[in-house]
């Protein structure tokens, strides 16, 4: 059974870490849109699933909380193995960095309709490989991106 909840982030973090840690999985609404273009906030769910050390590479999308009551859903950029520094695929510069002990979970999918969009699929890998890291490049495609969505 489906069970859509209206929850503030803090109840969200401590529900989403009980059902991980019975072994499951959770689906959560996207909201905002600072991993755009491959997650639109309002429109596509995340899968998440208790991390693990494949979890905190270079590239994972993991759920971190940054402060008691503010998390994010982004793609780790550096890690040294004790440090994450965080960035948004939507982002131009702003990052975020967080312990190993802040992820909450790993986003392992993209629900979006009808269609999954799973980690390792030629579609997620696209994202994660071909987004460019150079603000300038970033900048013009989130502007042709956004252009399209509205």
């Amino acid at each position: 059974m489906n069970k859509k909840l209206m929850l503030n982030n803090a109840q969200l973090l401590d529900l989403v870490r009980n059902e991980l840690s019975e072994g499951g999985s959770v689906k959560i609404k996207a909201r905002g849109n600072s991993m755009r273009p491959l997650i639109q906030g309002n429109r596509d769910e995340l899968v998440l699933c208790k991390p693990n050390e494949d979890s905190f590479k270079k590239g994972s999308i993991v759920l971190a909380r940054l402060q008691e009551e503010h998390m994010v859903a982004h793609r780790i950029a550096v890690t040294d193995g004790n440090t994450l520094v965080l960035r948004g695929d939507g982002n131009i510069a702003a990052r975020e960095t967080v312990k190993p002990k802040d992820v909450v979970a790993e986003v392992i999918a993209v629900v979006r309709g009808r269609k999954m969009i799973r980690k390792g699929s030629l579609c997620w890998n696209k994202y994660r490989y071909l987004w460019p890291s150079n603000p300038l490049l970033r900048r013009v495609l989130l502007k042709l991106f956004a252009g399209k969505q509205d």
